[in-house]
């Protein structure tokens, strides 16, 4: 068993890990990868893999909760949410709907939808 310090990934293996995660490939199979394209004889220890995707992703969090991110990115692309929180700030209720695809929807639906809009167009903005 190698010492952490000698387990470090180099800059390559770490992007690698990054698009391989991204991917939605299983650790294991990012082992595979990793191990039939080193030259040395290193082991590549899965457990290390695993802290890299975490810290991969507490990267992309930069800080914030998972339900917080995703919130951000709700307000960044077209979609109609609106979620409740609690005295504590938690979130208790959350509704996601792809704008396109509440056009698509039922009457009550396409009802809530132009409710949507009629709120945005006079300046308000939808709980959140």
């Amino acid at each position: 068993m190698e010492h952490p310090a000698f387990r470090k990934f180099n800059e390559q293996e770490t992007f690698q890990i990054a698009q391989m995660s991204e991917s939605l490939l299983f650790p294991r199979q990012i082992q595979a990868q990793l191990c039939s394209q080193r030259e040395s004889d290193r082991l590549v220890n899965l457990q290390d893999i695993y802290n890299q995707v975490k810290k991969i992703k507490q990267n992309k969090l930069q800080g914030r909760r998972p339900i917080d991110a995703l919130i951000d990115n709700l307000k960044q692309e077209k979609f109609v949410w609106s979620s409740a929180r609690d005295s504590e700030g938690h979130i208790t209720s959350l509704f996601i709907y792809s704008f396109f695809e509440l056009m698509l929807s039922d009457n009550w639906l396409r009802r809530l939808a132009q409710v949507y809009i009629e709120i945005h167009l006079q300046g308000h903005q939808c709980p959140g």
